[in-house]
């Protein structure tokens, strides 16, 4: 799943503006979606998917159904989580 973009931003660039993203003292995921660092992920669109679902993290279930169209089954932050990583798994994500 690598491509012209991942070339040009290499994995630990990508990973330290996720981490940046994450960096927050709100645990409410519409303030931080809302946040510049967390639209610059989103931007970088289905080259990150495989990084946000491996981290097993509620925040970017936003990012991952503007990225990916997809709505998430379940209740519960844990379900949302196993989800995207099934999706993941059955589309070669992961």
């Amino acid at each position: 799943m690598i491509n012209k973009k991942f070339k040009i931003m290499n994995k630990d660039k990508i990973m330290n503006l996720i981490q940046s993203a994450e960096f927050t003292n709100s645990s409410d995921p519409v303030f931080i979606s809302e946040r510049e660092q967390y639209r610059e992920v989103v931007k970088l669109g289905k080259l990150v998917l495989p990084l946000l679902i491996e981290r097993k993290s509620y925040i970017w279930n936003i990012a991952l159904k503007e990225i990916t169209g997809v709505e998430p089954i379940g209740d519960k932050s844990s379900e949302i989580v196993d989800f995207w990583t099934k999706w993941g798994l059955e589309n070669g994500y992961l």
